[in-house]
C-alpha cells in the first residue's frame, strides 16, 4: 500500500467518526468554506519518496512520489525472469536415422547476446529424439530452470553456458551448448541535484547541492561520479564544478557541470 492509500484510508476513517467537517457539496453551499484537502503534498522532496526499496528510484514530482522499478541492483535482478519461452519452438521435424543415432535440434540461436540490464534471459530450449524420431527428454544444466545453476544473469557482465543433453534407451547421446554473453553497452545516468548555474554571497562556504548517477546493469552508481572543482567562497569570481561518471563496463555518461558564481566579496 502507498503512502497516498494509507493517508488516504486514516483520513476516511476520522471523516467518519466526525472528526473531521464533511467536504461542500452542489446541495450544500453552506459548506462551501471548507479549506483545501488537509492530507496537502504527498511529499517536497525525493527523500520523502522513499519506500525501502533498493530497485526503485524514488522521486517527488510536483507533489505526488513515483517509484520507478529498476531491472538490476548490484548485479541482482530485481523483477522475475521468464524461466522457458516454448512459444519460440519451431516445428517438430525428424527424419529417422538408419545409423540409430539420435537427432538433437538446438533453437534459436547458439551464441546469444544480451544487453545487461534490459534484455531478459528467455531460453529458446531444444528438442532430441531417437532413431526412430520418438521424442526424447532433453535434460537442461544452467538454464535457470533446472538445479544445475542459475542461468545467464542479466544483471552482471559475463559469459554464461547453458547445457543440453538427451539420450535414448540405449544411452547414445546428443547435445549441444548455448553460450550467452550478457553485456553492458549503454551509458550511465548522471543527473545534478539543484540548480546548474548557483550564486554565492561571499563569505559563505560552497555547499554541494549534491547528483544522482543510475545504471541499467547496475543501479544506483551515484559514489562512483568523480567531481573537480570546489568554490572558494571567500573569493569573489566564477567557479565551475565539473562532475564525471564511467561504469564499470566502460561507459561514460556525458560530463556535466555546475557554474557558481561567488559576489560582493567586501576585500
Amino acid at each position: 500500500m502507498t503512502k497516498r492509500s494509507v493517508v488516504g484510508a486514516v483520513f476516511g476513517t476520522l471523516l467518519a467518526l466526525g472528526a473531521l467537517p464533511a467536504a461542500a457539496d452542489d446541495a450544500n453551499p453552506e459548506g462551501a468554506q471548507a479549506s483545501p484537502s488537509p492530507l496537502g503534498l504527498e511529499c517536497t522532496t525525493n527523500s520523502d519518496c522513499d519506500d525501502g526499496s533498493v530497485c526503485t528510484v524514488d522521486t517527488c514530482t510536483a507533489g505526488v512520489c513515483n517509484h520507478t522499478l529498476q531491472a538490476c541492483y548490484n548485479g541482482q535482478t530485481c523483477v522475475p525472469m521468464p524461466i522457458r519461452g516454448e512459444e519460440l519452438a519451431s516445428p517438430l521435424s525428424c527424419t529417422p536415422n538408419p545409423n540409430g543415432q539420435p537427432t538433437f535440434e538446438g533453437l534459436g540461436p547458439q551464441y546469444m547476446t544480451l544487453e545487461c540490464g534490459e534484455d531478459v534471459w528467455v531460453d529458446p530450449g531444444a528438442r532430441a529424439w531417437d532413431a526412430d524420431c520418438n521424442p526424447l527428454t532433453v535434460h537442461t544444466y544452467n538454464s535457470g530452470s533446472d538445479s544445475a545453476g542459475p542461468g545467464p544473469n542479466t544483471c552482471a557482465e559475463g559469459t554464461y553456458p547453458v547445457q543440453y543433453i538427451a539420450w535414448d534407451a540405449q544411452g547414445r547421446t546428443v547435445g549441444d551448448i548455448r553460450w550467452v554473453t550478457v553485456n553492458d553497452s549503454k551509458p550511465p545516468t548522471l543527473k545534478l541535484k539543484g540548480s546548474e548555474h548557483m550564486t554565492l554571497q561571499c563569505g559563505n562556504g560552497y555547499v554541494e547541492p549534491g547528483w544522482e548517477a543510475w545504471d541499467a546493469c547496475y543501479g544506483n552508481i551515484t559514489p562512483e561520479v568523480k567531481v573537480y572543482g570546489y568554490p572558494n567562497g571567500w573569493v569573489a569570481g566564477t567557479y565551475t564544478v565539473t562532475y564525471m561518471l564511467t561504469d564499470s563496463g566502460g561507459n561514460s555518461a556525458p560530463t556535466l557541470t555546475r557554474t557558481v558564481d561567488v559576489i560582493n566579496c567586501p576585500w
